[in-house]
Order: structure tokens, then C-alpha cells, then sequence
């Protein structure tokens, strides 16, 4: 059986989400080049924060969370640690998620506690 794909794993950590009374944001990462109606060629990116989480949010009480999602056995990039170490460092909640599972025990350990 293959590894779920990083949107599948992202879509359902998102709907759980929503139906915990978490209040999750996906973002998306990256840039692309284009010519402009001048000719004049131009560079846009998605966000301007490099190694953004796939999804930031906040927990019931306030609290900030950034979450990075990974396929089991990948691992954030350097930018992306960054970001995440960043965010522990002013009190929010960083966590690399590879499943459901895995994210409702990150958050259980971390003492979050959502509707059921």
C-alpha cells in the first residue's frame, strides 16, 4: 500500500479540523514568473514568510498553531524548520504532521483539548 499523498493527508487534518473547533487556514506556498502587459517579466510569490506552514490556525483559547504536513518519512526543509522554530519561540504551536493520528496525538500531548 502506497503512502497517502501530502493534499490527503493535509484535506482530512483540515476537516478534523473544522469539526474539532479548531479554526485552520490552509496556505499556500510559493512562487511563480510572469510577463506583465508591458512585457516586463515579473515574480510573484504566494506569501511573504519563506518556509510558511502548510496551515496555520488557531486553537480553542486563542493559542497559535502552525502545522506542517509531510508524507510518512519526510522531513521539513530548512526554511520550513525555521518557520516552525520561530513560532515556538513566540509561544504558538509547531508541530510536523504525517496523519490524522499522528496529529491528534501531537495535540493531545500538547495538552490541547477540542470537542469530540
Amino acid at each position: 500500500m502506497r503512502p497517502p499523498l501530502e493534499r490527503d493527508i493535509q484535506r482530512v487534518c483540515l476537516d478534523w479540523m473544522r469539526l474539532v473547533g479548531i479554526f485552520p487556514v490552509r496556505v499556500n506556498s510559493g512562487a511563480f514568473g510572469f510577463g506583465g502587459d508591458t512585457g516586463k517579466k515579473r515574480f510573484m510569490r504566494f506569501n511573504s514568510e519563506p518556509g510558511c506552514s502548510d496551515c496555520l490556525a488557531v486553537l480553542p483559547g486563542g493559542r497559535f498553531l502552525a502545522v506542517e504536513f509531510k508524507r510518512p518519512g519526510n522531513k521539513p526543509t530548512p526554511h520550513q524548520s525555521s518557520f516552525l522554530e520561530a513560532v515556538k519561540a513566540r509561544g504558538g504551536l509547531a508541530l510536523v504532521v504525517t496523519g490524522l493520528d499522528d496529529l491528534r496525538k501531537q495535540l493531545h500531548d500538547a495538552g490541547v483539548q477540542v470537542v469530540q
